[in-house]
């Protein structure tokens, strides 16, 4: 490949294309953290609640656990005073419902202390892996950041380029090249050392590959992909 204008207007442009790639790809990256913080966020708040739902069912169940055992002493210290069989047998059956009550109400205690033992464990993950990300977060936006100036740069010099890279390509030819271009983006400049497009892989007709052989300073397009293309075979 030599040094013609319109392979150099296409290395500007490739560059061009390269740059805007890149940083198309840590724009992506920088939404893609946010939505990592933002579901750790969620995780955290999550947590936190399930937590404080347990704490307050554990307050409940102690409440409650209090509420019958006062009850049922109550009623023990009723036991001494009672004169007839049918108080003593109702306020005996009361302290057993009671006993019941409180037993089975220590057996949910225990399981939701397990249960809080376990919010508890994942509320201190949730804040570890919040605090990661925004450490880490916070020092690949910064990468990303300054990765995305230098390009955005590099691209405003390439843009403020062009005009004098388009000037030294012929109107006719740079028409043609603007079109493919545009239309399938690229490498659209091509060397042809053979009667395969290396652009699309078709075989060139033959009529036109000789063509291209008699005439080696001569774009032409390939009837295929369209893309320019010029031989430079021995």
């Amino acid at each position: 490949m030599d040094g013609h204008p319109l392979y150099n207007l296409q290395n500007h442009d490739l560059e061009k294309d390269k740059l805007n790639r890149e940083m198309k790809k840590m724009r992506e990256r920088l939404a893609a953290i946010e939505v990592e913080l933002k579901s750790a966020q969620q995780e955290l708040n999550t947590s936190q609640e399930t937590e404080k739902n347990v704490l307050v069912k554990i307050r409940e169940v102690e409440g409650a656990i209090d509420g019958f055992s006062k009850q049922k002493s109550s009623s023990e210290e009723k036991v001494l005073k009672v004169t007839s069989a049918k108080q003593l047998d109702a306020l005996k059956a009361q302290i057993e419902s009671l006993g019941e009550k409180i037993e089975e109400a220590e057996v949910e205690l225990l399981d939701l202390y397990e249960q809080q033992e376990g919010a508890s464990a994942k509320l201190e993950e949730s804040k570890s892996k919040l605090m990661e990300l925004e450490k880490s977060g916070a020092d690949e936006r910064a990468q990303i950041g300054q990765g995305l100036q230098e390009r955005e740069a590099a691209v405003a010099t390439l843009v403020e380029k062009r005009p004098t890279v388009l000037a030294e390509v012929e109107k006719p030819l740079l028409a043609r090249y603007e079109s493919i271009h545009g239309e399938v983006g690229g490498k659209v400049v091509l060397d042809i050392e053979d009667m395969a497009c290396p652009g699309c892989g078709m075989a060139l007709p033959r009529q036109d590959f000789e063509k291209m052989k008699a005439h080696r300073d001569t774009f032409y397009d390939c009837a295929n992909c369209g893309r320019l293309v010029r031989y430079v075979g021995i």
